[in-house]
């Protein structure tokens, strides 16, 4: 089924820019990418999910643990400030992107040795065609040309296969 509506979207003209979303070409659902790309965000309610400051404050998703929460002073949240946590987490939200992430970013972020180590983990899904590393050009302010390289799931068979990708991901040692 995920294999046939990428074929029927694609070929009306969609495009597959999350791993379960479609849009016309300039309607992106701007609400969702901000989760995606690891952006800070509010949420409120039962069950709700905030990620504020390297935070992520997970409400409490049934009534009697929601109002004891608030009586203990709404502070249950999970710390995203090591830097294994935060590799992790912008892996995995970042390649549910059909665009993927930028190398040039996690090199930048999280340094040459974790990247090389993530590259070597990922080598088994390149040779199945589920990771790919694209090189894209643009060009900054000054019409200077620039070369981005992004790591991201093919489509359709990498973003079908995501889940075995993240969890080997997650089975490492970075």
């Amino acid at each position: 089924m995920y294999r046939t509506a990428q074929q029927i979207l694609s070929g009306a003209g969609y495009e597959h820019y999350e791993i379960s979303n479609y849009a016309k070409p300039g309607s992106q659902c701007r609400h969702n990418r901000t989760y995606w790309q690891n952006q800070p965000y509010y949420a409120f309610g039962m069950g709700a999910a905030s990620n504020l400051e390297n935070y992520r404050f997970t409400r409490p998703r049934k009534t009697q643990e929601y109002y004891q929460w608030i009586a203990d002073g709404c502070d249950w949240r999970v710390d995203l400030t090591a830097a294994e946590d935060r590799f992790l987490e912008t892996l995995m939200l970042g390649l549910r992107l059909a665009r993927g992430i930028s190398l040039n970013a996690i090199e930048s972020e999280f340094g040459i040795g974790k990247l090389d180590r993530l590259l070597k983990c990922l080598q088994r899904y390149q040779h199945q065609g589920w990771v790919e590393i694209v090189e894209i050009e643009h060009h900054d302010s000054r019409s200077e040309r620039l070369c981005q390289r992004l790591l991201r799931l093919s489509d359709p068979e990498g973003l079908l296969f995501s889940n075995v990708v993240l969890t080997e991901i997650f089975s490492q040692e970075f």
